[in-house]
């Protein structure tokens, strides 16, 4: 739908988007353009739980890679429209969680190495620092399933293991209905 840079697809009424982090990504672009409307296609379905955003590239990092300023830009007023509760990135050969009062930014990119400067920009963005509740350098995989509360809103549980299997992050995001 999106081309080979981006694209989407549902499973069981959660839209999953994926963004192409290496183009671009600012106010006005295609990309941008693309996913707000796709968004709204998703919004109509009747069986619409909530969506995903998952690109390359994270929004938001305190290692070595500084954030794009102009893809937040872009991206933030459509992620907050949506109601979009996760958006998730790799790139960063660490592991990173972002909370903020809606939407869960996670960043799981150590399956193969790790990168030891995590905290790199810790001084430089105090503002993410204040949002930042977990970070590691560990191989790692991520675990995650989507779960009912008892009050019929769905529940994203999260777990972060690293390569012998033990825990070294969870969470859980409430979705907004």
């Amino acid at each position: 739908d999106g081309g080979d840079r981006y694209s989407h697809f549902e499973t069981g009424g959660v839209w999953f988007f994926s963004l192409s982090s290496e183009h671009d990504l600012d106010l006005g672009s295609e990309q941008i353009d693309w996913l707000e409307a796709e968004l709204a296609i998703a919004e109509a379905d009747p069986d619409y739980r909530f969506s995903v955003i998952y690109l390359h590239r994270p929004l938001y990092t305190l290692g070595d890679y500084q954030p794009r300023e102009n893809q937040r830009s872009a991206l933030f007023p459509v992620i907050a429209a949506h109601r979009v509760p996760l958006v998730m990135a790799g790139h960063a050969h660490a592991y990173e969680r972002f909370e903020y009062p809606d939407t869960t930014y996670l960043t799981s990119g150590a399956g193969g190495f790790v990168d030891p400067s995590v905290d790199q920009h810790v001084a430089d963005y105090p503002d993410d620092a204040m949002h930042r509740v977990a970070s590691g350098v560990f191989l790692q995989s991520m675990i995650l399933e989507i779960v009912e509360d008892g009050m019929g809103r769905d529940v994203i549980r999260g777990r972060a293991l690293d390569d012998m299997g033990m825990e070294r992050d969870s969470f859980e995001r409430v979705v907004n209905p």
